[in-house]
C-alpha cells in the first residue's frame, strides 16, 4: 500500500524582551554589554517537514527544512539562531533489515558577537539495521 504523507509545522513563539541592566561601559572583551545582548532577539521558531512513505515499494524518503531565531529557548533538534535543511531516505527490505541515510545542512542565522564568520556545517549518517526478532 502506498502512502503519501505531507507534515507541516509551523511554530511560533516570540521571546520576551531581554530584562537584563546593559551598562554602557566596556567588558573585559573590550565590548560593552549592550553591543553583546540584543534588547529585540528574535523568538521566531517554524519547521516545514515533507515525507513521501512507500513511494516505492519498502521506499521512503523525508525533507525538513527549519529556520529558529536566537531567542528560541526549546527544541530537541533545532539549536538557537540557525537554520536546517535535511534530507532523510530509508530502505526498509524486510522486518529485520534496514538502510537510512541522512545528510544534514545547519547555518547560523546572524553572525555572533566576537566571531570571525557565521558556522555552517554539514553532516551525514548511514545506519545498517539487521537483526532477528525476540520471540
Amino acid at each position: 500500500m502506498r502512502f503519501l504523507g505531507l507534515v507541516a509545522i509551523l511554530l511560533l513563539c516570540q521571546a520576551a524582551p531581554s530584562l537584563a541592566q546593559t551598562s554602557d561601559e566596556p567588558t573585559e572583551t573590550g565590548v560593552a554589554e549592550e553591543e553583546a545582548i540584543a534588547a529585540d532577539t528574535d523568538g521566531l521558531g517554524w519547521n516545514v517537514v515533507l515525507s513521501l512513505m512507500d513511494f516505492k515499494p519498502h521506499h521512503s524518503i523525508g525533507v525538513n527544512y527549519g529556520r529558529v531565531g536566537a531567542g528560541w529557548l526549546l527544541s530537541p533538534q533545532f539549536r538557537p539562531n540557525e537554520s536546517l535543511a535535511e534530507i532523510h531516505y530509508q530502505w526498509r527490505r524486510s522486518r529485520d533489515f534496514a538502510i537510512d541515510i541522512r545528510v544534514r545542512q545547519r547555518e547560523e542565522l546572524e553572525q555572533l558577537v566576537l566571531t570571525g564568520r557565521r558556522q555552517k556545517e554539514l553532516d551525514f549518517f548511514v545506519r545498517f539495521t539487521w537483526g532477528t526478532t525476540i520471540r
